[in-house]
C-alpha cells in the first residue's frame, strides 16, 4: 500500500491530480489518498504518523505556504517523494532546500501531466521498496529506514537505536519506547543478528571482527560475547557469501 497526500486549496485540482494518478497506476487499490486544503491541515495530520510515500503540494495557499509546509513535511518524511504543483507561483531557494523531486505547472496538459506522473510514481515505488520501521518516544513518531540502522541496544525502558547519518557518515542515537526484543522481531529478516545479549547489529555495517571486537563502518567498536560470537561469525560469513 502506498500513501499519497495531495495538498491544494482548490478541490478541483486535487481531484484532477488524484484522477491522473489512478489512471497511471496499474492497481489503484494499492493507493491510499489523503487530501488537504491547507498546509496547516497537512502539518497537523502528519503528527499522527500517516504513511505517506508521495506528497503533491500546491505552492500558494492560505496560512502555511508551499515552502513552509514542505520544510515541516521533510522533518517527518525525509525519504518521501515531494512534488510541487503550482499555477503561477515560481519555486524559491527554500523550495529547492526541501529536495523536491519535480516542479509541475497546473497549466500542463493532461497528456504532459500523465507523462510526468508516470515518472514520479516510478520514483515513489523505488524509494518505497526500502523497508522502514516506525518508532515512538514520548508521543513522537518517526519513520526510520532499515538500511540506516547500525545496531540496537536495550535500555532499562525501551531501547537505543543507532542510525548512520548519510552526510557525516557518523552515528547518532535515537530512543524508542519499544524493547530491543520487540524491535529484533521486526528487523531479524533484514540481516540483524545478536552479538551480545544487550544489542544486535546490522550485518551490512560490519567492517571486521577480531579478538571479540566488532568494528562498524562508522568506527564504532562493540564487544561480541563468548556465547554469541560463534553464531554471529557464522551469520556474518553467510551474509557476505550471499552478498558477493
Amino acid at each position: 500500500m502506498y500513501g499519497i497526500a495531495i495538498c491544494d486549496d482548490n478541490w478541483r485540482d486535487c481531484d484532477r491530480i488524484e484522477g491522473l494518478i489512478r489512471n497511471v497506476w496499474d492497481n489503484s487499490d494499492e493507493l491510499l489518498f489523503y487530501t488537504f486544503s491547507t498546509g496547516d491541515e497537512l502539518i497537523k495530520s502528519i503528527e499522527t504518523n500517516l504513511p505517506i510515500n508521495l506528497l503533491v503540494l500546491d505552492m500558494q495557499m492560505p496560512g502555511f505556504d508551499g515552502d513552509a509546509t514542505a520544510a515541516r513535511f521533510r522533518l517527518k518524511y525525509p525519504d518521501a517523494v515531494l512534488v510541487f504543483c503550482s499555477g503561477v507561483y515560481l519555486p524559491t531557494v527554500k523550495s529547492f532546500e526541501s529536495n523536491a523531486y519535480r516542479f509541475l505547472l497546473k497549466e500542463y496538459s493532461d497528456e504532459r501531466l500523465h507523462r510526468e506522473m508516470r515518472v514520479i510514481l516510478q520514483e515513489m515505488k523505488r524509494r518505497s521498496d526500502v523497508p522502514t520501521i516506525a518508532i515512538s518516544f514520548k508521543g513522537e513518531f518517526t519513520t526510520l529506514r532499515v538500511d540506516e540502522i547500525l545496531y540496537v541496544a536495550g535500555r532499562k525502558y525501551g531501547s537505543s537505536i543507532y542510525v548512520i547519518d548519510r552526510e557525516t557518515k557518523q552515528s547518532k542515537e535515537m530512543i524508542s519506547n519499544s524493547s530491543a526484543k520487540e524491535l529484533f522481531h521486526e528487523l531479524s529478516n533484514y540481516h540483524f543478528r545478536y552479538a551480545h545479549n544487550s544489542y544486535f547489529i546490522n550485518l551490512l555495517y560490519v567492517v571486521k571482527i577480531m579478538n571479540h571486537e566488532i568494528e562498524l563502518r562508522d568506527g564504532t567498536i562493540l564487544t561480541a560475547s563468548r556465547s554469541k560470537e560463534k553464531a554471529f561469525r557464522a551469520e556474518l560469513a553467510s551474509y557476505l557469501g550471499n552478498k558477493y
